[in-house]
């Protein structure tokens, strides 16, 4: 199991149709066999912060599974037009202490 963790700072004026669009692309993501979670975050703080997190089953399942896919090819069309405000670095991550 892997991580993935994509950061956004979207305008206010962006941020219905952000929502409405990462949902839709959330659910063509959730029916990816290599996709065992995600969930979708707001900053209370500071609204304009998301963070999308997806835990997929491994990097490769994630880079060469999903992402060659055709389902990414429309999860992608619904959230392309964002790519502006994302947070360019982009990791996946492993668990290293559970509690």
């Amino acid at each position: 199991m892997i991580v993935e963790y994509l950061n956004y700072k979207v305008p206010v004026d962006e941020q219905t149709n952000f929502i409405l669009d990462w949902t839709n692309s959330l659910e063509i993501v959730q029916s990816s066999i290599h996709c065992q979670s995600t969930e979708f975050e707001q900053a209370i703080e500071e609204p304009e912060n998301f963070v999308i997190r997806i835990v997929w089953d491994s990097v490769e399942g994630h880079v060469n599974g999903f992402k060659k896919s055709e389902s990414y090819e429309k999860a992608f069309e619904f959230i392309k037009q964002y790519s502006k405000f994302i947070n360019p670095e982009i990791y996946h991550y492993k668990s290293v202490i559970c509690n």
